[in-house]
């Protein structure tokens, strides 16, 4: 059903570049080779701009590069728009091995480690443009690490980090720029395997096809230069911002879902494709590949010259125009951040380990005091203008961790609000342990944040 439905549009794609580039030169009859003379092309501008890259600072380090008018200017723009284009000709070849029905038997191997490569080069764009660190930057870091919460163990960290309570660490941009190297280092070692039971393949793309693919990158750099927006600020509203849809296409989406049901169709998507082996194979097994049927048109040379160097001016406008696509991130003119921070267990009945219960341990292992333990309860109550906006107990019984977490978001208009906040700690007997309140007027600004934290207290 999915191939039916692929095989035209893939045909017409097709089609369409015979026309234009002529037999010989049609880059997608080769699209895995041009894949890896576009990847290659990015890495060796992206090896560039790694020499003036400061995880200390980030987005200063990106202005220095951005008046580097000799080079750096229009070589970050090239690595950019290279790395959109990559992910172009991933779909396209992708889809294209699909509708052939190149996914199964010998293919399989193929089509799996594929899967990890267009799964391993979304993972090294995502960290690349978090490295930036400007409003674009900031909105993928954030919402992937919305989405990274998921992880127990990563639960704790990810919230502090991004609640605007402190500054980005540099270890967090560390951790980015190993990934955003390491991965494509990792992708070379998957592409040995995608292609080893293939025979004699053609792994790099016609040489007339890539001089004149890096000579429309090169011009597309120099006269429309990719955006650097301003410092990414956790205590800033981003608003309307230009918006590269080909490596964040999921993000407006999932900003409306919850981190499960994002993560959810992000494994979905994964699963089907992985299964593809299965699902996309003749019901006899006995099938024969379906070559797509390129019809033959060999132009004169000067005329498949022009067609070309106009065609690939058309579809790099096509890319550059889905890299700055303006996306309206968040329309709140002020919001109200709460960063709540709970003791979730509470000792009691505390007395030290009698001989029966010390065992053999050695004296090292033994425990000090051995305590009953219980969670805690907290009733939360928030008010904005005496206006009730919250109200609920919140607990966390799924754990043993120390401390849980609560944040909450809320969009208020500008100015002056009076925010009354009460806490009240009991323990599972319903016994009240502790209460904690909060009334007082803050200043809201336009496009601003104002973050209201407890931990043990009001902050």
């Amino acid at each position: 059903m999915i191939i039916d439905l692929l095989k035209t549009p893939i045909a017409y794609i097709d089609r369409l570049f015979v026309w234009i580039y002529g037999t010989k030169l049609n880059p997608l009859q080769r699209s895995g080779a041009l894949t890896v003379g576009i990847l290659i092309s990015v890495i060796v501008s992206g090896t560039y701009l790694l020499f003036f890259y400061s995880v200390g600072d980030p987005h200063g380090s990106l202005i220095e590069i951005e008046n580097q008018w000799y080079l750096g200017k229009w070589i970050r723009s090239f690595h950019r728009y290279a790395s959109d284009l990559a992910v172009l000709v991933v779909i396209y070849h992708s889809l294209s091995m699909l509708v052939q029905r190149r996914s199964w038997g010998p293919r399989t191997l193929a089509w799996l480690s594929g899967t990890f490569l267009m799964c391993s080069l979304f993972i090294s764009g995502w960290t690349g443009f978090v490295m930036v660190w400007d409003a674009h930057g900031q909105e993928m870091a954030q919402e992937g690490a919305r989405l990274f919460q998921l992880v127990p163990f990563l639960r704790e960290d990810l919230v502090a980090s991004f609640s605007g309570e402190n500054p980005i660490p540099g270890s967090f941009f560390f951790m980015n720029l190993f990934l955003h190297v390491a991965v494509p280092l990792g992708m070379v070692i998957g592409l040995w395997i995608h292609i080893s039971k293939m025979g004699s393949v053609k792994i790099f793309p016609n040489s007339l096809v890539f001089k004149l693919l890096v000579g429309s990158l090169i011009l597309a750099s120099l006269l429309f230069p990719a955006p650097l927006l301003k410092e990414g600020d956790l205590g800033a509203i981003v608003g309307t911002i230009p918006f590269d849809i080909w490596f964040g296409f999921f993000l407006p989406i999932s900003k409306t879902l919850s981190p499960l049901l994002s993560v959810g169709i992000v494994a979905f998507g994964l699963l089907t494709m992985v299964t593809a082996i299965y699902w996309s194979a003749p019901k006899d097994r006995n099938g024969k590949l379906t070559p797509l049927q390129r019809p033959e048109f060999h132009p004169s040379s000067g005329r498949v010259y022009f067609k070309s160097v106009i065609g690939s001016l058309f579809f790099l406008g096509i890319v550059l125009m889905g890299s700055q696509i303006p996306i309206k991130m968040n329309d709140a003119q002020a919001i109200l951040r709460l960063n709540f921070r709970f003791a979730n267990l509470r000792k009691r009945d505390c007395h030290k380990p009698t001989t029966l219960e010390k065992g053999d341990k050695l004296s090292h292992m033994q425990l000090q005091e051995i305590c009953v333990t219980d969670h805690i309860l907290y009733g939360v109550r928030v008010y904005v203008d005496s206006e009730k906006i919250y109200d609920e107990v919140v607990r966390d019984t799924r754990s043993e961790q120390h401390k849980f977490r609560l944040n909450m978001d809320y969009d208020l208009k500008p100015g002056e609000h009076a925010i009354d906040i009460e806490i009240v700690a009991k323990n599972e007997a319903g016994e009240t342990l502790n209460r904690k309140s909060l009334h007082r007027n803050f200043e809201f600004e336009k496009g601003r944040i104002r973050l209201i934290s407890f931990d043990g207290g009001f902050k």
